[in-house]
């Protein structure tokens, strides 16, 4: 039995589109269901000074994309005994378990931090961790020491980046789209099928979950879905690192330039964002409109375009890092973040040109007011005389 189960799982089109219907069709199942009992319950997300929506709006998307992208892979390695598979479901269930709990009674965020660290902890000890630089300032293989602080560090700064560019409808499923499409195909090309298929399946799940959530929203993923997607790519991409095969250095320099850029346009917001925050005296986790999303909206663009360029930005940034052949993986590094950077530059740029014209635009009525009264007046005081 379990022979036929191994042949079947082999990477084929018949088995990456079986499991992204199947999670398509349990993410769109339950999701209205979900609805009906969020606000059964007042289990919503409440508009205010710093969100973008105007109405209360059911939470817990997460759980329909969580199940959707969760259960046949675990149903899978399960029944294949796949131990190492299994142990890393068990942490992406705790993750969700701690976002989802966070939606329901708003945690600590040193509590909510201290219990990544340690699910990202025994990710590390599982084997899944940053091993090697592969050049980077002339770095090659890592110390141990040294693996298991910098990979707990990019495991949960990459769950908490995802987090918190869920800030406009459709915009963390969709990221989770693009990038666990990419990834079921890399793959499916290295043969690895439990990765695979858990990819295929969070992109059924994200897709389904976008009919509910791209535009005017019926629901939000809340922390439990962010959380989650968050935690996958970083399972994802640091078991990319760890599997692609032995290659010549250009390809392999492009393979993690690849990973890197995937995760590019959440983390490198997030850094800018801290940053800011920090230049101006306040906490890094102060809450305010300085991400990128909130950029684009500031600078014009309505949340349906701000979305699709921040898609755009994605699939430019893969393209880009896939198409860097030949350069130091340093250089591949900084190129991307340049191009990150532009966008929100760019966006800073518009929104203070936009603000000087609307300040002119104030001055003028000031002055054509003024210029009123004082026509005014005169005409007055010669009708008195």
């Amino acid at each position: 039995m379990k022979t036929i189960l191994h042949i079947e799982l082999q990477p084929s089109t018949t088995v990456m589109a079986g499991g992204f219907l199947i999670a398509l069709i349990i993410v769109v199942t339950l999701i209205p269901s979900i609805i009906k009992y969020a606000l059964k319950f007042n289990l919503v997300d409440m508009p205010d000074e710093r969100k973008v929506h105007q109405i209360p709006t059911p939470r817990f998307g997460g759980l329909a994309i969580f199940l959707g992208a969760f259960l046949l892979t675990a149903i899978v390695a399960t029944t294949l005994n796949n131990t190492l598979m299994m142990q890393l479901l068990t942490l992406l269930f705790l993750v969700f378990i701690l976002g989802i709990t966070d939606d329901k009674a708003s945690l600590k965020a040193h509590f909510k931090f201290g219990v990544q660290i340690i699910i990202a902890t025994a990710m590390v000890a599982l084997g899944f961790r940053i091993e090697s630089l592969h050049g980077i300032m002339g770095i090659e293989a890592l110390p141990l020491a040294v693996q298991y602080p910098l990979s707990i560090l990019i495991i949960v700064g990459l769950t908490n980046a995802f987090n918190l560019i869920d800030g406009i409808d459709g915009l963390a499923g969709g990221l989770a789209l693009i990038n666990s499409l990419i990834f079921a195909y890399l793959f499916y090309t290295l043969g690895k099928p439990f990765f695979a298929l858990f990819s295929v399946s969070l992109a059924g799940a994200s897709l389904g979950f976008l009919f509910f959530n791209f535009k005017n929203a019926k629901i939000f993923m809340g922390d439990g879905g962010s959380l989650f997607i968050g935690f996958s790519m970083a399972i994802l991409g640091i078991a990319f690192l760890k599997y692609m095969p032995q290659a010549p250095a250009l390809t392999e320099m492009r393979n993690v330039s690849l990973v890197f850029s995937l995760m590019l346009v959440p983390v490198y917001d997030t850094v800018r964002v801290f940053t800011e925050r920090i230049i101006q005296g306040k906490s890094p986790f102060h809450p305010d409109k300085t991400h990128i999303h909130h950029l684009l909206l500031k600078s014009g663009f309505n949340p349906t375009k701000a979305v699709f360029i921040l898609y755009f930005t994605n699939l430019l940034l893969a393209y880009t890092a896939v198409h860097l052949d030949g350069m130091m993986l340093v250089y591949s590094f900084i190129i991307l973040s340049l191009m990150s950077g532009l966008l929100s530059e760019w966006l800073n740029l518009k929104i203070w040109l936009m603000s000087e014209k609307k300040k002119e635009s104030i001055k003028k009525q000031l002055l054509d007011i003024s210029k009123t009264n004082q026509l005014f007046i005169r005409n007055h005081n010669s009708l008195l005389q």
